[in-house]
């Protein structure tokens, strides 16, 4: 017998309480993304693959499941250059999410969320459309410990977004980061939009800048392994790092940066590890690339780890 749980939208997605600001504040962005970051507008293409996998803690019944899910979450979205603040345009994301709960059950939730911008991004028009009904029938039977959830689906307004910070849609809020100008113990406050929670005030902390060693391939090509012996590091420019452990892989300076909601009640924080941007900026090999992505779930039920395994910046032909 299939089972059904309604859930509101806000526990589908990392969601974020909302939170007291005061005065406006803007963000200065710059194309970090691109290998010369001082330079103007390039054509660019760019596509990550990550290896993902979900860390239970160790005193989780999720271990014990017979089942094992496996989540799709796609998004497009579209937003100005650097120089117009990369305001959001719209985006559009089709979720298929399996939500562990503390009694050692799985919710499978299907939905689309689309959200449309107006031209300055101080209004936007969300609106979430359920897809439970195609998956109702994928279950196995004999699985009693796996339900298909449904969401609030409609149509929801925000208003007064640029009120007080710089406005990012959540599907392109990683990316967005990617231009700023981290530094150890620097922080920046955005507005985020996501079809959970609409506007919410995030604030994105950068807790410190440290050589750390990476092994993934760009374009193909692996990083050149700069050694286990010494422990030496080699910075973004060439200059010699600090000591460090004994490791493989490529050392590159990296910006540890947290992701939170301003105020007491801040959800779960998210942790992305950035190349650092190059001091020479027409040389900035790694782009400010997303090495490593943790995302806490609620509850201490574990995290999603997304660790980069390539970078590539040749477009398959026909595209």
């Amino acid at each position: 017998m299939k089972k059904k749980l309604t859930a509101a939208a806000a526990l589908l997605a990392c969601v974020f309480a909302f939170a007291a600001c005061s005065s406006r504040v803007t963000v200065a962005l710059n194309r970090n993304w691109q290998t010369n970051a001082g330079g103007g507008y390039e054509t660019f293409y760019e596509r990550l693959t990550y290896d993902v996998r979900f860390e239970a803690p160790d005193s989780s019944s999720l271990n014990d499941l017979s089942y094992a899910p496996a989540d799709t979450v796609t998004s497009t979205v579209y937003f100005r250059d650097a120089l117009d603040g990369m305001a959001p345009l719209e985006s559009t994301t089709t979720t298929y999410s399996h939500t562990p709960l503390q009694n050692g059950n799985i919710v499978i939730y299907s939905y689309t969320t689309k959200t449309v911008y107006n031209e300055d991004a101080s209004r936007a028009t969300v609106t979430v459309t359920d897809n439970s009904d195609s998956i109702a029938e994928t279950l196995p039977e004999e699985n009693s410990r796996v339900f298909v959830g449904t969401v609030n689906a409609g149509e929801t307004s925000y208003s007064d977004l640029t009120d007080r910070y710089s406005v990012f849609d959540t599907a392109q809020l990683i990316f967005s980061a990617r231009g700023l100008a981290f530094e150890a113990d620097s922080s920046n406050t955005v507005t985020v939009v996501s079809g959970a929670a609409g506007g919410q005030y995030v604030t994105l902390s950068c807790s410190e800048v440290v050589a750390r060693n990476y092994s993934f391939t760009m374009d193909g090509q692996p990083l050149p392994d700069t050694g286990t012996g010494s422990g030496s590091e080699e910075g973004t420019d060439g200059e010699e790092g600090s000591e460090g452990e004994e490791e493989t892989g490529t050392s590159i300076s990296t910006c540890v940066v947290n992701f939170a909601v301003s105020g007491t009640n801040n959800g779960q924080t998210h942790t992305v590890d950035y190349a650092a941007r190059s001091t020479n900026a027409s040389n900035n090999r790694y782009r400010n690339l997303p090495m490593r992505i943790e995302m806490n779930l609620a509850y201490g039920m574990g995290a999603f780890l997304y660790v980069l395994q390539d970078a590539s910046y040749t477009a398959p032909s026909g595209e």
